[in-house]
């Protein structure tokens, strides 16, 4: 009977130092993703400054160009011309003003949505810390049992 309940023991413990490792390997997956999901926080960041940095070219270059156009219509030399010219490079800064802002806002959504699910996986890697040192704890005890009635 004694060998059997060793038997019976040791065999629970196998599997629950089999379940501990599992548990390990998911929380090492984790950590992987976690440090990928920053790469790519961090890769979406660089990305929304440079959109800030355009748009914020883009409104200089808007700017300048109003100096340009009241400057023109001061001299009225050749007003029609130049005053065409720069309305069409006005519309094309805001387009891309537009497009940028759009990709702003894209960026800034995929960010909070990783964000969030960069939040979940911290907090399946604590609970999943709990449950294994849980495991250790019962594994432990239950070896210390197992011992304590053998001798």
């Amino acid at each position: 009977l004694a060998k059997d309940i060793m038997a019976s023991n040791e065999s629970s413990l196998i599997h629950l130092q089999k379940e501990a490792l599992g548990l390990r390997n998911i929380v090492a997956q984790s950590q992987k993703k976690i440090k990928e999901l920053h790469h790519w926080i961090e890769a979406q960041n660089k990305g929304i400054e440079v959109a800030t940095n355009k748009r914020q070219d883009a409104t200089d270059i808007l700017s300048n160009l109003g100096d340009e156009i009241q400057i023109a219509q001061e001299q009225i030399v050749t007003t029609e011309s130049i005053c065409q010219q720069n309305q069409e490079l006005c519309e094309a800064a805001k387009d891309e003003i537009n497009v940028h802002s759009m990709n702003l806002t894209a960026n800034q959504e995929q960010l909070e949505l990783k964000r969030r699910e960069l939040s979940v996986i911290v907090r399946d890697i604590t609970r999943l810390r709990v449950e294994i040192s849980q495991t250790e704890s019962a594994i432990i005890t239950e070896h210390y049992n197992h011992h304590h009635v053998i001798q």
